[in-house]
């Protein structure tokens, strides 16, 4: 039986049937999860890292920082109720979510006063919508690749 890969359900499908292949599933199972987090965690890091590159700001170093800071993990699961392909983006010492809403607490060199600073909002955001899909499709070549071998 071939199974086609296009979402969470046939995923999970997928999960299953590589469970039931035993001993050999297992080495493809592994196989599977690692081609997974490698198609992902590449293109997202790059893209993350010029993202904070061109859009924070280079004064006083944030954007070099964040860009240098900047950790994409990618989590999968091919069992239970959250079955799927998650990347979670985080920067050390900084709010990442206030960072993409648009908002920068800083402190003010020689001032005791921290404050408030807009920046453009969307900048991780906009950074993984406009690669989602490349990484989508990538992420289910492997997915094919697999449930063809089985």
């Amino acid at each position: 039986m071939d199974i086609s890969v296009e979402g969470a359900d046939q995923l999970g499908e997928l999960g299953k049937r590589l469970r039931a292949a035993g001993e050999g599933g297992k080495g493809m199972r592994k196989e599977l999860l690692k081609r997974i987090r490698e198609t992902a965690k590449g293109p997202l890091s790059d893209d993350l890292q010029q993202a904070a590159l061109r859009r924070l700001p280079a004064r006083g170093g944030l954007a070099a920082t964040a860009a240098k800071k900047l950790k994409v993990t990618v989590r999968t699961r091919l069992s239970g109720s959250e079955v799927g392909v998650t990347a979670i983006v985080a920067v050390k010492d900084m709010d990442i979510p206030k960072l993409d809403a648009g908002k920068l607490r800083h402190p003010v060199y020689g001032h005791d006063p921290w404050v408030n600073q807009k920046i453009p909002s969307g900048i991780f955001s906009d950074a993984v919508e406009e690669i989602a899909d490349s990484v989508r499709d990538d992420i289910l070549s492997v997915f094919e690749d697999i449930a063809k071998e089985l």
